[in-house]
This record gives C-alpha cells, sequence and structure tokens, in this order.
C-alpha cells in the first residue's frame, strides 16, 4: 500500500470517528434535554452549540469534538451553555457533574449563564441582564423557546438575534475562536431575514454592556487578558484555568455566584 493511499484511509477513518462522537454528543445532549423537561426546568442552550444550529448544513457540525491536550476528557468535546431559572441552578449543577464523570461519554454543560449573566424568569414578563449588583431589566419575550436541529435531533435555543447579542454578554469581549462565528451568525441574521426582533428589542442588551463597563471596567480589562492569554498558552493550561476558574467565580462575580 502507497503512502497515499495510506494517508487516505487514515483520513477517512478519522472522519468515520468523528462522525461517531458528533452522533454520541448529539444523542447526550438529547438526553440532557429531557432530563430538563423531566424535572419540568425551563431552559435554553446558548453559545457555539446553538450557533451551530443556524449555520451548519442541515446534518453537519463545524464544531471540533476532539481537542488534544484538553485537561480532563469531557473538555474534549464542545461546552454545551445552558440558561435556566437561578432556583434550578442546584439541580441543574448535580447534573452537570454527573455528565461530566460518565466514563463512557462525558460531557460538560455549563450553569455560569444562569448565575452570572442572565436571570431568567420564564414564568414572568421581566427578566434581568446582571452582574455583581447590577440589574437591567428586559423582556423575557427575548428568550422564546426556539426549536432547531442539532445533528438530527432537536434543539432548544432562542431567537438568532438574541443568541447573537448573548456572545458579548457572557464574554465582555469576544474571543478569537468567536469571532468568526458571532460574525457569521450576524450575516446569516441580515441575510435570512430569520429573526422575529429588530435591533432596538435588543437595547437592554447594548446598555447593560454600557454599565458594566462603566460601573465595572476591571471586568472588560480581565477578559481582554485572558482571552490574549488563551490565545498563546496550550489548551492544557487553558483548560486547567477553566476548571480551576469555577471555584474563583464568586470572587469576579459577587455574592450572587455560588461556588461550583
Amino acid at each position: 500500500m502507497s503512502n497515499c493511499e495510506i494517508n487516505i484511509s487514515l483520513s477517512n477513518l478519522k472522519e468515520e470517528q468523528t462522525d461517531v462522537v458528533q452522533k454520541r454528543f448529539a444523542q447526550k445532549l438529547k438526553e440532557v434535554q429531557n432530563w430538563f423537561q423531566d424535572k419540568s426546568i425551563e431552559f435554553r442552550v446558548l453559545g457555539s452549540v446553538a450557533t451551530s444550529t443556524f449555520l451548519d448544513a442541515k446534518g453537519t457540525c463545524s464544531l471540533n469534538f476532539s481537542r488534544r491536550g484538553a485537561y480532563r476528557t469531557y473538555q474534549q468535546r464542545p461546552d454545551v451553555d445552558i440558561v435556566i431559572p437561578m432556583n434550578d441552578y442546584l439541580r441543574a449543577k448535580t447534573l452537570r457533574d454527573h455528565l461530566e464523570s460518565d466514563t463512557k461519554f462525558p460531557i460538560s454543560i455549563s450553569v455560569l449563564p444562569s448565575i452570572s449573566y442572565f436571570d431568567f424568569r420564564p414564568k414572568e414578563k421581566t427578566s434581568y441582564l446582571t452582574h455583581r449588583d447590577l440589574f437591567v431589566p428586559f423582556p423575557t419575550e427575548l428568550f422564546m423557546p426556539v426549536s432547531v436541529e442539532f445533528l438530527g435531533e432537536p434543539l432548544m435555543t432562542v431567537d438568532p438575534r438574541t443568541l447573537f447579542h448573548t456572545f458579548v454578554t457572557m464574554g465582555g469581549v469576544l474571543r478569537s475562536k468567536d469571532w468568526p462565528r458571532a460574525m457569521n451568525l450576524a450575516r446569516f441574521i441580515r441575510g435570512q431575514g430569520v429573526s422575529r426582533f429588530t435591533e432596538a428589542d435588543m437595547e437592554p442588551f447594548h446598555l447593560f454592556l454600557a454599565e458594566r463597563s462603566r460601573l465595572f471596567p476591571g471586568y472588560r480589562h480581565y477578559r481582554i487578558i485572558a482571552s490574549c492569554m488563551s490565545n498563546y498558552m496550550s489548551e492544557l493550561i487553558n483548560d486547567m484555568g477553566t476548571h480551576y476558574g469555577r471555584l474563583l467565580t464568586p470572587m469576579i462575580f459577587g455574592s450572587r455566584a455560588q461556588p461550583r
């Protein structure tokens, strides 16, 4: 067998392995959503997983499911950012810990949005964008459920325009790996006209970002430094930082944040 044929065979094998991992990830994500539904917990999937459902061709996924050098096995696959009501945080944390310790196929769900950025109140007309003692009200309708397909399975997320605005709300600044995805999402919204909301409806997000920068300038500086460091550090160090960062969250976000 020639070197060319060997390379083609290895390439095909890698594609097959990636396909299997993606399908298992989609199935696991389906089980996660079923768990929330069984517990009568309102939830919305955000972040790169949700964005992929709008940007990628049907049945495909551009996310990286095999990052090398990850500190924990579950970190080899994309985090699933989920927003839920604050009162359901502890139950969701129990699920997250269980998923990360799964020896067969661990994944990670991030409940950080639920206690650090969004006071999601699905039974009320008003919810809040938050940071420490900053609370900016926004219509809960902006987080109305939107069901889209993710690798052949339904995924519960939000309107794409709302999703776009959650990127900087959660991060403070966009990471280098998030810029292309966020910009492509913005182009998708303009080109497809799929959002039921206008940019004027997103005014609470604009106000929140301005107020957070004014009241907590150090937070933005911290995010810029963290983003720059992530570009030059190994994935091993970055993933260790993510793991131990859960313990430091109360120092960054104040008393509203709970240890993880």
